[in-house]
């Protein structure tokens, strides 16, 4: 090869060379340009943290049992109570613990002497003296009549039987029609008494006598027999009965013209976690009612009541228990509306009963 061509081949090998290293100075150039750039560009981005949504729960109603606690009543106290219905289907379980003054001797302490009364060892329940003797004060404040006469007030249950037997036996029928069989009367309660005058031992709740059917109501009373609601109680009208029941039911009652046959079965549709039967009585005070089933499998029935406010629980003598609650009244003490229970002492005596003998002297005929 001649030199002159030698010469040529070098040039282009270098030329060669060059152009190879340009391209990679030019490509490592592109790649660290690119890295940077990438730094830069992710070290100008700041890091977020994922949203976190809490988890809420849908709202919910206010508990309006909340302010409500459990009275531990025995199952059996069913029978017992203002509220008790004794008819002819329904007997009274008297337990013997019936709290009874005998009126003569408790108008001597009270100087009530305006309660007339057959017999001063006639007997009621301590609950219902107060109210009927209020009651009879108030009539003589209205009228200036003064010869209304308590005359059949409570019986027990042997004398129930002796008049019972004694209908029968004058009447030569098998079932009376005027008195109540033993065990079911009202009388072996307490808490029914029967009026009549003492001009002419006739009480017809007419005239001025009215006063106690439109009134009664607002000392807790109810006139029990009402006219038109024979289909109920299959008791003839009887003007002349009237029995406790307490302020508020004796005001609903009578605001509806309900008998106590239609209101204690009414009251079964008013349940704890149900609907509760709201009471404003003649003096805008409220009360709230409810009905709760007896658990008759078990000894005690634990019943739903206020913490708070004062209330009273009565049986039914069917199937279970009534509340009545005072919602403008607080108290931390349970209130139990039965008869109370006689002391020790007391329990095991026998009350003093009136005798058929002793109570025909007086009257001629003592019905229902």
């Amino acid at each position: 090869m001649s030199k002159k061509k030698a010469k040529k081949q070098n040039t282009a090998v270098i030329l060669a060379e060059f152009f190879l290293c340009i391209a990679i100075i030019a490509a490592g150039v592109y790649f660290i340009k690119g890295a940077v750039d990438k730094s830069k560009s992710v070290s100008s981005t700041e890091p977020t943290e994922p949203e976190i949504v809490a988890e809420t729960e849908p709202p919910t109603e206010p508990d309006p049992m909340e302010n409500f606690d459990t009275y531990d009543a025995k199952s059996k106290d069913m029978f017992k109570g203002d509220l008790i219905l004794v008819n002819n289907d329904h007997e009274y379980k008297s337990d013997g613990t019936e709290d009874l003054v005998e009126i003569g001797p408790e108008n001597e302490k009270t100087g009530r002497y305006y309660v007339n009364v057959v017999q001063d060892d006639y007997k009621i329940l301590s609950v219902v003296y107060e109210p009927m003797a209020d009651m009879m004060h108030d009539f003589i404040e209205a009228t200036s009549i003064e010869d209304v006469m308590l005359y059949g007030t409570y019986r027990s249950t042997e004398f129930q039987r002796e008049l019972y037997e004694n209908d029968l036996a004058a009447n030569g029928s098998e079932e009376s029609t005027l008195v109540a069989k033993p065990g079911y009367s009202e009388h072996e309660t307490g808490y029914a008494f029967d009026f009549t005058t003492m001009t002419d031992y006739d009480y017809d709740g007419t005239g001025e006598y009215a006063w106690y059917t439109k009134n009664c109501y607002k000392y807790g009373f109810i006139l029990r027999y009402p006219e038109g609601k024979e289909s109920f109680t299959h008791i003839e009208y009887e003007p002349w009965h009237f029995r406790y029941v307490g302020l508020p039911h004796a005001t609903y009652m009578t605001r509806y013209s309900l008998c106590l046959e239609e209101y204690i079965d009414m009251l079964h549709s008013y349940t704890y976690d149900g609907m509760h039967l709201e009471i404003i009585d003649d003096n805008g005070q409220n009360y709230e009612v409810y009905f709760y089933p007896a658990d008759t499998a078990s000894e005690t029935t634990a019943i739903p009541v206020p913490k708070d406010s004062k209330y009273e629980i009565s049986g039914n003598n069917i199937d279970g228990f009534i509340v009545t609650v005072y919602k403008d009244e607080f108290s931390a003490a349970p209130e139990i509306s039965e008869e109370e229970t006689t002391t020790e002492e007391s329990a095991g005596e026998s009350p003093e009963e009136v005798t058929e003998e002793n109570a025909e002297e007086d009257i001629e005929d003592i019905e229902e």
